[in-house]
């Protein structure tokens, strides 16, 4: 009989044995790419890629029988689907989001998330006891044809705070960032860097958890399934992919103005300040730039990044950074903060991050702006006066004050997490 802890799409597949090698990639073109569906890369529907997941799938773990409903997300290294959960005997049903990593992931030399909550759990760190951090209810297996999946039960969250339909600033901002600096700092308490607080990772709660119920209510809520027919070029066998590539839930029926409390989640690259990575894997927007010139990520590349989270909680989209390579980012920067510390020269780390500019063309005369410069053209303290309206006057300068010390060039001048709550707790944000 099969381990109830291992549901089984399709019993005929092949075991991944946990040394197989990453996702093959080939030169080939696995499939045609979607015409008309904003989804993940395709091309790692292959063995020990992503899982093979279509919606109204079924399957049996840990003696609850699960439904695939939605897709709720995706990333390089998972996707992520609204389940219905039926509780043994009883039938009762409840609602969450299951995040299935990539086979190649999914095994404990490496899959990153699962070896740093086996850290956090020694020191004593338990998601469950702040509110505004994700929860890992359960952890599951899902054989399929590409491999050995390693799935987490999550709680059942909204879209991103910063969804075009909430993220124009409003008084909430104020609840919303002291939320995000409480989780934070509950992070750091037990040395623990998310590393990654980008936009994406910040998701809104339901005012109300739905019951079983209201399944209907719920698809309404997330608004119609957009789907397109995945397109094989012959080379990996059908059972190998979906049979449609479904896009990630609109949330068009979702009601914004209900929205009060917020969660951090996306753990995949969080670290032990212990054992800092050698390189940072997080979105160029918000990218600590001492870590393109030698410094090893910290709390302190944390505080940076939280930074640039309240200045788009708090500023028009115009404000935001939004640029493709590291080298404009730093240029952005400059602008924003004034030129940096001058024994940075010579010090960016061309091997581990590089830019969009092909080598040889970048002269080292077209890096002398970065500490050259006399001083900031946008400084921050304008930047939040013309676009917070929704903050006082002195809720603004203080807010200034703050972004341009947790903003500082060298790490060792930005505040701690801690000091970051107490500055918005003395504003009764």
């Amino acid at each position: 009989m099969a381990d109830s802890s291992k549901p089984v799409l399709n019993s005929a597949c092949p075991t991944v044995s946990a040394d197989e090698k990453p996702p093959t990639y080939t030169p080939q073109q696995l499939y045609d790419k979607p015409r008309r569906v904003n989804a993940e890369d395709l091309e790692l529907y292959t063995r020990g890629g992503y899982a093979p997941i279509d919606l109204g799938l079924t399957f049996e773990a840990r003696g609850h029988k699960y439904t695939v409903l939605h897709k709720l997300g995706y990333g390089p290294s998972a996707t992520v689907w609204l389940v219905r959960r039926s509780n043994g005997p009883s039938g009762a049903c409840s609602f969450h989001a299951l995040k299935v990593l990539r086979a190649d992931l999914s095994t404990p030399e490496r899959n990153l998330e699962f070896k740093t909550m086996q850290r956090l759990e020694q020191v004593g760190w338990n998601c469950r006891a702040h509110p505004n951090l994700v929860q890992i209810q359960e952890v599951i297996n899902m054989m399929t044809p590409n491999g050995l999946h390693r799935c987490y039960l999550e709680p059942l969250l909204g879209p991103s705070l910063f969804h075009p339909s909430i993220a124009e600033p409003t008084r909430r901002q104020r609840h919303f960032s002291r939320q995000l600096v409480y989780a934070v700092n509950y992070l750091h308490a037990f040395e623990v860097c998310h590393s990654n607080l980008s936009p994406e990772h910040v998701l809104v709660k339901f005012p109300q958890p739905y019951s079983g119920s209201e399944e209907n209510a719920l698809l309404d809520c997330l608004g119609p399934v957009v789907s397109e027919e995945i397109v094989s070029r012959g080379i990996m066998p059908a059972a190998h992919h979906p049979r449609a590539v479904v896009e990630p839930a609109s949330f068009s029926g979702f009601d914004y103005s209900s929205v009060t409390d917020v969660a951090l989640v996306g753990f995949g690259n969080a670290f032990a300040a212990i054992f800092p990575p050698p390189v940072l894997r997080c979105p160029i927007r918000i990218f600590p730039v001492e870590v393109l010139f030698g410094h090893e990520p910290s709390p302190k590349s944390d505080i940076w990044e939280l930074a640039c989270l309240l200045m788009m909680l708090h500023t028009e989209p115009d404000h935001h950074l939004h640029q493709g390579c590291y080298v404009r980012l730093v240029y952005d920067w400059v602008t924003y903060l004034g030129p940096m510390p001058s024994h940075w020269r010579g010090r960016y780390r061309w091997d581990r991050y590089n830019t969009l500019t092909p080598p040889g063309q970048m002269q080292h005369q077209d890096l002398l702006g970065w500490f050259d410069v006399d001083g900031a053209s946008r400084p921050l303290g304008r930047v939040i006066a013309a676009s917070a309206s929704h903050l006082t006057p002195i809720e603004r300068e203080a807010l200034a004050a703050l972004l341009r010390e947790m903003f500082a060039w060298e790490p060792e001048k930005r505040p701690t997490s801690g000091m970051v709550l107490s500055r918005l707790l003395q504003l009764k944000w």
